[in-house]
């Protein structure tokens, strides 16, 4: 018998059977299961593949496979939240919003929401069954009687002992219930919209996931564990937060998810997640699937909320994603974005093609060309159709010709059928599409600093504030002279640095451009980057730096034997480090060379160099190791592309590895250009590492959309460092509480649990107590709505805004009083009215509550260390609870 994959819906579908010895992979589980349920394209990749028995969720590249005889299930679950349920409703499908309605449902029905089954939340949840109620009868037409066989449905195990559902139907919720069906107007989906909404207000981390992990003090290396929570949308710790488990403490926020940078993991179950502030975090899990389930998160959030095109983890990628990266295709975007960008970067070119999936259909694909000048906007732009067929071959609508890729279909066409498929523009990391599920509106899509923001610490210096010394030689290059020189800050201190200035021949010609540079140098800060102290604007106009002693790294490298492998991987993470900070700034270098290079600090533990400035760029054919083929027409377009960059640097690394090496000593330029036009290029030193050489390759691509990205390129390397090279490198540790963590180790005797006696009352005392009906459950709805008795209703109950199982309240009793109402709407027919919902104080003021509190814990302290308390007197000393009828 062969084994089964079985995934389960929540929706009363019949499971879906993946049957045979075939390796199935995760991700294609979810795209069939989301085509089965018609789930559209876009909204796919909010779900996720949950292993029900471990509790733990595949990465989307989990390969998934059965032994004979066995049947492994899973559940398709709804993982990455959007930030409202409006923005859901607004962003997907009807089938997203039904599937993540009945998934809570269930959620609700089987307790996997315990915060509902506790305190006051607990009768709140009683609105709950009563929207749950209301949904099934518009959906199935049911009436109010034919509901009273099914009451065992709509109310999960726990909340059966409850009085209320002895009566079930029967006056105050079978009035809110008819209350509420009057006000949905027959529209289930009004229904599951507010259900969703109110129970993400009750229960605000409905969703969030909770890993148990270790986390390492720096100081003396004990772990502890921790709690470490994932909410990107929570008030006070948006992102990743966590905290002792032990002690319950206080929360640590480790980062947003906008602050994510990269993650590397390692074999012995560690994860490095770096930020783009603050050092990183480094967390030891408990196995592999585990660590997966975590970083997948993480990624998945990242994608759908900043880089939709980026893997976080470069041993997780998401294989979808690399399909469409190959095929330079993006994801299903909307028409309206892919036309304006069409717009934006095709510069009027005829020819020029965005690929995109379709955002409606699975397996369909558009090809929007700009076709002519003549007119505006969209009337410019034809758009051709490609399906992808059972055999996976792409066939262009209209044509019988099948190819194993669009780009093979769209070189054919173009050639024989003279379609004008001339020049594709890639999908880029920083496109603002509809596929950003998960942003937060308030962060906008550029976080990027305009220059009037930018904390700017250059200063202008007065020329007679540098001291230049006769003993220290200037070194000459073509355009400009570098001088060491003192910069006076008083009359007793001074530090060393680099000023650089104009040749006497060059100060009138290349002024502009001089001015030009420094002014870009200016605003550059990263620690990656040589900073710039300030600018002297006469006699002479010069650029003031900091002073790097140890030289450049092509000559320091010659030089030194002492320099070790990982030191030359330290070197490249570096230098990635100061390309993407370029790249995040929208900024091209154009003059990434070894030379270029300063080295900062050598040690046991670390090898830092910083990139220095471009200088005034000119180019020869003496640079054509660092510039790419699609500007050697042109040498200067190399100055104005980051993608030529990222040529530059993978030249520069081979430099590093090469320990200081010339590229082809023995070719002229000439010969060397030749050479790279016949798709050839340097040969990796042996001495370097395998993934670095791969790297260093990946970053000559003849064709420049299929480079490395800046950021990828920075966390593959320190990917390289941290899992192969981790043994030299000194860690920085973001740590919990300090406090918290003395708690842990040495836990004080705990006081003994105070009893309290059962009440014991009828359902009939219990309902006299309950308000019936308070709001309930739409839109902004507490779900105080059904069941709020005395003990319970407080001042929380005031954060209700819409009333939607609400009738005329009965007099309230003497026992309460109204202190203050809040606003409140009832539906009547079409018109909205506005009512009040009374707020009710408790009858103890804090201060009385705190001193019968305080007196009532020193006596149980005077009991701690006694060997017996009886229960008795444990019952005695029960403190008061605030709110209950004791205060």
């Amino acid at each position: 018998m062969v084994g089964i994959v079985r995934i389960n819906f929540y929706t009363g579908n019949e499971p879906l059977d993946f049957s045979g010895n075939t390796c199935y992979v995760a991700e294609d589980l979810v795209i069939e299961s989301c085509k089965y349920l018609h789930i559209g394209p876009v909204t796919r990749h909010l779900f996720g593949l949950w292993n029900f028995s471990e509790s733990l969720w595949f990465p989307p590249n989990k390969e998934v496979k059965v032994p004979n005889g066995d049947i492994v299930n899973f559940y398709l679950r709804l993982r990455f939240r959007t930030p409202s349920i409006a923005s859901l409703k607004e962003k997907t499908d009807s089938s997203t919003l039904n599937y993540f309605f009945r998934q809570a449902h269930i959620d609700f029905l089987e307790g996997r929401i315990p915060e509902l089954y506790h305190g006051n939340l607990r009768e709140s949840a009683l609105g709950l069954v009563a929207t749950d109620i209301i949904c099934e009868m518009i959906e199935e037409n049911v009436t109010l009687e034919g509901m009273k066989s099914y009451k065992k449905i709509f109310i999960p195990q726990i909340l059966r002992k409850n009085p209320l559902s002895d009566g079930f139907l029967h006056e105050p919720l079978r009035k809110a219930v008819a209350r509420g069906l009057a006000n949905a107007k027959n529209n289930s989906e009004f229904v599951k919209e507010n259900y969703l909404q109110g129970l993400t207000e009750l229960v605000p981390d409905y969703g969030t996931e909770t890993y148990t992990v270790l986390i390492e003090k720096a100081e003396n290396g004990k772990l502890f564990e921790v709690e470490l929570v994932v909410n990107p949308y929570h008030p006070d710790y948006p992102g990743l937060r966590m905290r002792l488990k032990k002690c319950k403490g206080e929360w640590t926020h480790i980062c947003d998810i906008e602050n994510l940078c990269y993650i590397s993991m390692r074999s012995d179950e560690t994860v490095e997640i770096s930020r783009q502030n603050g050092v990183p975090q480094y967390i030891q899990f408990n196995d592999t699937a585990q660590r997966h389930s975590f970083v997948s998160l993480l990624d998945g959030y990242y994608r759908l909320s900043e880089k939709w095109t980026f893997n976080l983890c470069k041993d997780l990628p998401t294989p979808s994603l690399l399909k469409l990266r190959a095929m330079k295709c993006h994801g299903p975007v909307s028409v309206s974005f892919a036309h304006r960008k069409l717009e934006e970067k095709s510069n009027n070119d005829v020819g020029c093609y965005i690929i995109r999936e379709c955002e409606f259909m699975y397996d369909v694909y558009y090809v929007d060309v700009w076709i002519s000048t003549k007119s505006e906007g969209s009337e410019n732009i034809s758009t051709f159709q490609i399906i992808k067929d059972d055999e996976g071959m792409f066939v262009l609508e209209g044509w019988n010709e099948s190819f194993k890729t669009i780009p093979q279909l769209l070189s054919h066409h173009a050639n024989e059928n003279m379609l004008n498929f001339l020049r594709c523009i890639p999908p880029s990391e920083y496109d603002e599409s509809n596929l950003l599920l998960c942003r937060k509106k308030k962060q906008g899509f550029s976080s990027l600093k305009t220059r009037g923001d930018c904390s700017c610490t250059a200063q202008c210096i007065p020329h007679d504030a540098i001291m230049f010394s006769q003993d220290v030689p200037t070194m000459p290059g073509r355009l400009t002279i570098v001088a060491q020189a003192r910069l006076r800050r008083s009359c007793t201190d001074s530090r060393a640095v680099t000023v650089k200035m104009l040749r006497k021949e060059t100060k009138v010609t290349h002024l502009k451009e001089f001015l030009a540079q420094c002014d870009k140098m200016l605003y550059w800060q990263h620690d990656a980057i040589v900073s710039t102290v300030g600018m002297i604007l006469t006699n002479p106009t010069a650029l003031v730096m900091e002073w790097l002693p140890f030289g450049s790294l092509d000559k320091y490298l010659e030089n030194r034997t002492d320099v070790q492998e990982v030191d030359l991987i330290e070197a490249a993470y570096h230098l990635a480090r100061a390309l993407w900070y370029l790249d995040k700034q929208h900024m091209v270098h154009g003059n990434i060379r070894c030379h270029n290079i300063l080295v900062a600090a050598h040690g046991e533990s670390c090898f830092k160099v910083k990139l220095a400035d471009p200088g005034i760029i000119t180019y020869t054919d003496a640079d054509i190791h660092w510039i790419p083929p699609e500007c050697y027409d042109d040498y200067s377009k190399a100055s104005k592309s980051i993608l030529a960059d990222v040529y530059a640097y993978g030249t520069t690394v081979w430099q590093i590895v090469s320990r200081g090496g010339k590229p082809m000593p023995l070719l002229t330029p000439k010969q060397a250009k030749e050479h790279y036009l016949k798709n050839l290029g340097l040969c990796i030193p042996s001495t370097c590492q395998e993934e670095m050489g791969k790297l260093i390759e990946e970053c000559w691509f003849r064709d420049p959309d299929n480079r490395k990205q800046p950021q990828s390129i920075v966390r593959d390397v320190n990917s390289i460092l941290y899992q192969i090279y981790d043994s030299r490198r000194t860690h920085s540790y973001a740590v919990v509480d300090e406090k918290a963590m003395t708690k842990v180790e040495s836990p004080e005797k705990p006081p003994l649990p105070t009893r309290r006696p059962p009440v014991k009352d009828s359902s009939r005392n219990i309902l006299k107590k309950i308000k019936w009906p308070v709001t309930a459950p739409f839109r902004g709805f507490n779900y105080n709505a059904l069941s709020q008795s005395r003990s319970t209703l407080n001042a929380s109950s005031a954060n209700s805004t819409t009333s939607f199982l609400t009738e005329d309240r009965e007099n309230e009793e003497d026992s309460f009083e109204e202190h203050s109402h809040t606003n409140s709407l009832i539906s009547i027919g079409d018109s909205v009215v506005p009512t009040t919902m009374p707020v009710i104080k408790q009858r103890d003021t804090d201060e009385d509550c705190a001193k019968t509190l305080a007196s009532t814990e020193n006596k149980l302290a005077e009991d701690v260390n006694t060997s017996f308390i009886e229960e008795k007197s444990v019952k005695d000393r029960r403190p008061p609870k605030r709110g209950c009828d004791v205060c």
